[in-house]
């Protein structure tokens, strides 16, 4: 496999074979500002697939996995579809893709060095902060939606007599 540049990477690979899929997913999650779960999910969105393909490709660099253990690790899919993430990163790649390259390089270094592991941290805390505002958010809706609809109802059965009343509950 060659970079942009003719540089064989394949020789300058030094991942350590004990790197976990979690740890690129996750790796992978934070550089491209995603959740895990949209890179384990089944959603064919290039701003979910790309990652995912590339999830699947330094998962068979820099792990020991098989492609039924990294198909498991990533949400379940078949091992075919490992198999064909994993060669259409290796194809762009190879073919120069600048835009591949520069991601590929990036979340292997993040990977291999651990260093934005704090941040990592950081990107799940806010992950689950935002589900849970939104959850939260969701929940006052529904609440208020069915606050509207019974008064709806009232106005429509006769119990709301006054006209603004009337109007504040349509």
């Amino acid at each position: 496999m060659f970079d942009g540049a003719g540089t064989d990477l394949a020789q300058t690979e030094t991942a350590p074979r004990l790197t976990r899929v979690a740890d690129i997913i996750t790796a992978a999650a934070l550089h491209f500002r995603v959740s895990e779960s949209d890179i384990k999910g089944s959603c064919r969105r290039q701003e979910f697939a790309v990652p995912r393909q590339i999830v699947m490709h330094l998962a068979r660099q820099m792990t020991s996995s098989s492609f039924p253990v990294i198909a498991r690790v990533i949400g379940g899919k078949h091992h075919t579809s490992v198999l064909w993430g994993d060669r259409k990163i290796t194809l762009a790649i190879r073919n120069g893709r600048a835009d591949t390259i520069a991601h590929v390089q990036a979340i292997r270094e993040m990977v291999l060095t651990g260093k934005p592991w704090s941040e990592l941290r950081s990107h799940r805390e806010t992950l689950d902060f935002v589900a849970r505002r939104e959850a939260e958010e969701a929940r006052r809706h529904v609440e208020k939606m069915k606050q509207l609809r019974k008064l709806r109802d009232l106005a429509n059965a006769g119990f709301i007599a006054n006209p603004a009343e009337r109007v504040m509950a349509s």
